[in-house]
């Protein structure tokens, strides 16, 4: 019968972090998983398989929008059978490896089960590591010339859950998913502690001062409440678009029709935030003609045009670079994109020595193109730019718990920016819940307004708070304009 408390718990914690609707579940999934850990499994073999289990559980959950990607219209493959399969041996691959790290929690979390009064704190503790080290597995599994060293990948970790309880968001100011996925184990670990005493009669005082304690972190948010005030504004403008590949127009032309639009509304932004992809370099490729159209739409007002490309070298490798450009100043900076996607912006070892038992020419030649797709930057940049600091990341980016921290820790940002491009994923609401959790906890964590602007899902703002202030539709193409508190530095 122990088999069941490490199916139940995956199954509850895969349904939690699937569906937002039941993020609660994530408390009650990894509570069964300690409890069975704790009080029921008996050798240490069954501990690892149970969290390897409970890993692959959530992982694959965590990930299931790749699914979304089917079918893989952009690429040379014209056989439904055969796109599913390169689909199920990465989501596998992925999903497999990383369910290494909680593996090797439970079997480390069981041995010690009986040596300490302080065995939920250091269950805690370890199931923010264990985290940590998911993102060093993932690092590890898309290891390829152009990966970015660290643990950056985290749309795994159950803290995210929080993020659609707006209270226990707060919870994440300065301390982000990490202290978010604390305070999930530190529950879970409680209820399977007072489970345990109901049902036997014992350790009631261990029981009473984990109650406390969790009930103490839990109420920061009720007595530690954010606020500021502020008699200036800057007003921003987002481009949204949903235009599926393969593309039937272009981006650019609808960028440049967003643009003109923008100029004739007379709505005078200080900030335009184009969605990721070819934007103005592509639009417009002359730099005389750049600067004499922009001119024209926005006369001698300056405006700061957020957009990025993809730009080669002089030895014609590829940057996928992001330009803060100034209708008065032209190029003010650049930042090129750091954390590359694995099989979309450059080939991972592994993952492509694998496609390779596929045995088929249509599938090495593409994935073998992808290999020298893109060169990977160094190093975050951020603008100052009437009276506020502005740090923008390109699209998947925002799946790293570290980047905009620096931005604000390392260049003083106080507005942060996303621009995405995922119409490879078939405006997917999966992915699209997991993408405005972790931006919801990027706000927070830095109390700064959150931009994001999209070509396949919603664009949105983000309070400091973490509340959505607006946002587009999904499928939608359009402009929303919004006038930004300026926080004080």
């Amino acid at each position: 019968m122990t088999i069941l408390y490490p199916l139940v718990s995956g199954l509850l914690g895969g349904l939690a972090i699937a569906l937002p609707s039941v993020w609660f579940l994530s408390f009650i999934a990894l509570g069964i998983f300690f409890y069975g850990l704790w009080f029921k499994i008996n050798t240490g073999k069954k501990a690892f398989w149970s969290g390897a289990f409970f890993g692959f559980a959530t992982t694959g959950a965590s990930i299931w929008w790749l699914w979304d990607a089917l079918p893989l219209a952009w690429t040379s493959i014209n056989n439904s059978l055969l796109e599913w399969f390169v689909v199920l041996i990465i989501w596998t691959f992925v999903s497999t490896t990383i369910s290494i790290a909680p593996a090797l929690f439970a079997l480390a979390l069981w041995k010690i089960r009986k040596i300490t009064f302080w065995l939920p704190i250091l269950a805690s503790f370890g199931w923010v590591v264990q985290e940590m080290v998911r993102g060093w597995l993932f690092y590890i599994a898309t290891l390829g010339k152009q990966s970015l060293f660290g643990s950056h990948f985290s749309i795994s970790d159950m803290g995210y859950t929080l993020a659609e309880s707006h209270y226990l968001l707060q919870l994440a100011e300065n301390v982000g998913i990490y202290g978010l996925s604390f305070t999930v184990a530190l529950v879970a670990s409680t209820l399977a502690l007072v489970t345990y005493s109901l049902l036997h009669k014992k350790i009631y005082v261990q029981s009473l001062i984990f109650i406390s304690i969790t009930i103490f972190i839990l109420s920061i948010p009720a007595w530690h409440t954010y606020t500021f005030t502020s008699d200036k504004t800057i007003r921003f403008s987002l481009i949204a678009t949903y235009i599926p590949v393969p593309y039937k127009v272009s981006p650019e032309v609808i960028y440049k029709e967003k643009l003109e639009e923008i100029a004739r509304s007379g709505i005078s932004p200080d900030v335009i935030v184009l969605p990721e992809g070819n934007g103005l370099v592509k639009i417009y490729p002359d730099k005389k003609v750049l600067e004499n159209e922009l001119q024209k739409l926005f006369k001698d007002k300056e405006v700061l045009i957020i957009s990025s490309s993809y730009t080669p070298d002089r030895t014609g490798e590829m940057h996928s670079l992001l330009y803060y450009y100034s209708t008065t100043r032209g190029i003010i900076a650049t930042y090129e994109k750091m954390f590359l996607m694995a099989q979309g912006e450059y080939a991972p070892y592994v993952p492509t020595f694998l496609l390779r038992i596929l045995n088929n020419k249509v599938v090495n030649d593409h994935f073998n193109s992808v290999g020298g797709t893109l060169v990977r930057g160094s190093g975050v940049v951020s603008v100052p730019y009437k009276d506020v600091t502005i740090g923008s990341l390109l699209c998947s980016e925002i799946l790293s718990p570290s980047l905009y921290r620096d931005l604000v820790t390392k260049q003083n940002a106080n507005i942060l920016v996303n621009l995405s491009h995922t119409s490879w994923f078939g405006g997917s609401k999966t992915l699209f819940a997991k993408v405005q959790q972790m931006a919801k906890v990027h706000a927070v964590q830095n109390r700064t307004y959150f931009v994001q602007a999209s070509n396949g899902f919603p664009s949105f703002v983000l309070s400091p708070t973490g509340e959505v202030v607006i946002t587009t539709e999904l499928e939608e193409s359009t402009i929303i304009t919004i006038d930004i508190p300026i926080q004080s530095k």
